[in-house]
């Protein structure tokens, strides 16, 4: 190989080694993106959890205040004790259920928050790995343009420069062989 061989050879290591390093910088910038939107997303599903159980809460607060407007006017009435009762508990029973539904309906959407903050962690992991194997990459391809200029150097030569070897007559010791 020559000097200029060796020179192209230097220069498409550092070409690829920069392309490396690019690939992993550009892939940890998308990683990166992926985990602010799954953050994005986990907050929003942690806000509709919470407007769920708000919700809820109003409802049943709403249903109570029905339920007493209801029990108030079977008392004035003059229904019985037991109907009385049997109404207030069924009342009570809506009333926890409504709270139910809407603690099983935030619930769903924590759940999703927790994916989606999990789903983050991981892109920013792999953001990172694919920064760190952008760089090993960079790292691979100088090593193997230095070894192909150094091959270009290696072996005896004689003055000015002819290698001996790739002539067919160098023995290592010092002497020419015969050809």
């Amino acid at each position: 190989m020559s000097s200029a061989t060796a020179i192209i050879a230097v220069t498409g290591a550092a070409v690829a080694a920069m392309g490396a390093i690019q690939q992993g910088n550009a892939a940890e910038a998308s990683a990166n993106y992926n985990a602010a939107v799954g953050r994005n997303q986990a907050i929003t599903a942690q806000n509709n959890a919470d407007a769920v159980r708000l919700g809820a809460a109003e409802d049943a607060e709403r249903f109570s205040r029905t339920s007493r407007k209801r029990a108030g006017t079977l008392r004035a009435g003059g229904a019985s004790l037991d109907l009385l009762e049997d109404s207030a508990m069924q009342e009570e029973l809506e009333n926890l259920s409504i709270l139910h539904s809407g603690e099983l309906q935030a619930l769903g959407f924590e759940d999703r928050a927790l994916g989606l903050e999990a789903g983050a962690r991981l892109d920013v992991m792999r953001g990172k790995n694919a920064k760190t194997a952008g760089y090993t990459g960079a790292a691979g391809a100088l090593l193997k343009g230095a070894g192909a200029a150094a091959d270009s150097f290696s072996g005896p030569t004689a003055a000015g420069g002819v290698n001996l070897s790739a002539a067919g007559g160098y023995n290592g010791s010092g002497g020419l062989l015969d050809l």
